[in-house]
């Protein structure tokens, strides 16, 4: 691409990944379920005398002995960041490609072409997903109850479009397109209070300033109904995980939130 007034001798290339339409792309974080899966190796070192990697620097990476590499692969870069129930996040690096590798050493010499961050040896390195088609809807085939356990992002609530992981996936019989409810039951007002007296209020009935007292209606909510707060679509499933985007969402969502998956749905 050359700037608009004439040519200057220097070409330009647009350096962002290219997405297509229907498709989730994960920057910054991503998910690890297994790390003897998803976790093959480290950064161990480069031929650039600095501290401090970045695209298009070459780099050396040692591969654990059950891993193999093709020359023209593309692995990511990245760096444990906190433990969920089901796996781990970890922060998205950037990509190295191998140029060349040797399988009886089992190192290889791999250039950067994507640096988000600052890369330093010690890095991880592995295959983890980043790009998720959007599927259209499949038939649920059995009942299912799984719980939210994490998010891309370390966010108190999520919402419509975010990405977030639940701990059912193949074992349970989840596939990518299958669809599941979230639902609470309760009073709302009552379950977002910090505590039991934190509803308690002044009766309306006197003049006088008495005790706070117990806000009136009942508190057996057992049997009130269910209510669907949001919807969640699978992405992409590992044996125990999935990773679901959040297709509608009528209230904040929360981690530990129900997602039921009803057969014929």
């Amino acid at each position: 691409m050359v700037p608009s007034g004439g040519s200057t001798g220097a070409t330009f290339f647009e350096s962002r990944r290219q997405v297509p339409n229907e498709t989730i792309f994960l920057r910054d974080e991503g998910f690890v379920e297994d790390s003897s899966d998803q976790d093959w190796g480290e950064l161990t070192g480069s031929p650039a005398d600095k501290m401090f990697l970045t695209s298009p620097d070459e780099v050396y990476l040692h591969l654990a002995d059950a891993h193999d590499v093709r020359i023209g692969q593309e692995l990511t870069v990245f760096r444990p960041l906190r433990n969920v129930s089901t796996g781990k996040i970890v922060q998205i690096l950037g990509t190295v490609h191998i140029d060349e590798w040797n399988a009886r050493e089992h190192v290889a010499r791999a250039s950067l072409n994507e640096s988000l961050d600052v890369i330093e040896r010690g890095a991880r390195v592995g295959p983890i997903g980043r790009r998720f088609e959007v599927v259209p809807p499949v038939r649920n085939e059995r009942d299912i109850t799984a719980h939210i356990v994490a998010s891309v992002h370390p966010h108190e609530f999520y919402g419509q479009n975010q990405v977030v992981f639940i701990d059912k996936g193949t074992a349970d019989g989840l596939k990518p397109g299958n669809r599941l409810f979230i639902q609470r039951r309760g009073d709302a007002w009552r379950g977002s209070l910090a505590t039991p007296g934190a509803g308690n209020r002044m009766s309306p009935e006197t003049d006088k300033v008495p005790d706070l007292e117990k806000t009136p209606g009942t508190r057996d909510e057992k049997n009130y109904p269910e209510e669907t707060v949001g919807e969640l679509r699978v992405l992409a499933v590992k044996q125990h995980t999935a990773t679901c985007m959040v297709s509608v969402s009528k209230a904040e969502l929360e981690h530990d939130d129900i997602a039921i998956a009803r057969k014929g749905y």
